[in-house]
């Protein structure tokens, strides 16, 4: 039994080096992740437009210009002769009023990816691929109005379709077809930006067999659903990008006997938690800026007027009143010296003074109080 323990060292070298490089990858991921996040805040809600526009009647769409909804039966029809292989309905030509049609391939393709060693791996996977696809609606008019739906939207719950699905074998085909015959066309409702006469372009610019609410609701539908999609891929990139940035831990956890694999377990579990707090923390900014930045103007005023009150100058103190002065003591004389001078002294600095001063030259006190 041999063990190619240089082997081992070299792929755990490499393993390592590669969780270290995927640090980098991390960061730019991370920061890719607030563009979904982005995104899924502003969904465009042509929904709301849709519900506040208001029905036009026929009498009144002739003369309004703008965006209008109207709804009413389709005539003048300029219809499509239309011919597809596969479908038995079509073969030999149908008038129809709009139709599409794919065109897939059964192909193999490869598949890369990364194991947990951070060694890449290539398979092989076969599937049906889009190879062409194909659509086209028919210009009408409701009363008066013509409208050229060629660049429209064309809702048809209401249409027919067909498949000429091959086996899943490589090279076979598999044609998807849906259509709307003329005569099966009933009152159709259309959103356009209105000019003159004629119906050509908008924002919206939608054609639909459903009412304006049964519209409604399916665009509320859609639009909830593309919100939905957006917050997963952020909470997607925002989890392998922390699992990028934390790889040389759980690069070593692997090596750790009984509690790695637990370890890296919670540590996944810790990093999706993170994701979905900084997912929707990011979607909370996006969707209440407003306030966020109300609540800094505010904070912003409060610590600007506490910082000007602890600034201002304190009350001048009102001057204290001067102490009246302390009565001086009696002056007491002295006994007459032998040689006939009548000295004195202070009474209160005890310093000797004349007799004819009346103040004391020392401390300047009056001799004669």
């Amino acid at each position: 039994m041999v063990i190619n323990i240089g082997g081992g060292v070299a792929k755990a070298g490499k393993g390592c080096m590669n969780s270290i490089a995927g640090i980098f990858f991390g960061v730019f991921l991370f920061g890719l992740a607030f563009l979904p996040a982005w995104c899924s805040e502003n969904v465009e809600e042509v929904s709301k437009l849709v519900d506040k526009l208001p029905m036009t009647s026929l009498a009144d769409a002739s003369s309004t210009d703008g965006l209008i909804k109207i709804q009413g039966e389709p005539v003048d029809v300029d219809y499509i002769d239309f011919t597809q292989r596969g479908c038995p309905d079509l073969r030999n030509g149908l008038d129809v009023f709009w139709y599409e049609w794919t065109l897939y391939e059964y192909t193999e393709h490869e598949v890369t990816s990364t194991d947990s060693d951070g060694d890449t791996i290539t398979r092989i996977e076969e599937d049906w691929e889009v190879q062409e696809t194909e659509s086209d609606v028919a210009d009408f008019s409701i009363e008066d109005i013509e409208v050229h739906p060629g660049s429209a939207r064309v809702l048809l719950v209401d249409a027919d379709s067909c498949d000429d699905r091959g086996s899943e074998i490589i090279g076979e085909e598999w044609l998807h077809v849906e259509y709307m015959p003329v005569d099966d066309l009933d009152t159709l409702l259309v959103i356009g930006e209105k000019s003159g006469d004629r119906i050509r372009d908008g924002h919206p610019f939608i054609v639909t067999d459903l009412n304006s609410l049964e519209l409604v609701a399916q665009l509320a539908q859609e639009e909830a659903t593309e919100r939905k999609v957006w917050t997963f891929i952020s909470i997607l990139l925002f989890f392998i990008a922390f699992n990028l940035i934390i790889g040389p831990l759980l690069f070593v956890l692997k090596y750790v006997p009984v509690i790695g694999k637990g370890l890296r377990f919670m540590i996944g579990v810790g990093s999706l938690i993170l994701a979905v707090i900084f997912t929707f923390l990011t979607k909370f900014i996006i969707a209440f800026w407003w306030v966020i930045v109300l609540l800094l103007i505010v904070i912003i005023v409060i610590l600007i007027n506490k910082s000007k009150k602890k600034e201002a100058p304190a009350p001048a103190a009102s001057p204290v009143p001067a102490p009246a002065p302390a009565p001086a003591p009696e002056v007491h004389k002295a006994e007459e010296d032998t040689d006939g001078s009548k000295p004195e002294f202070c009474p209160k600095c005890g310093d000797p003074v004349d007799v004819n001063e009346k103040y004391c030259t020392k401390c300047g006190h009056n001799l004669f109080d």
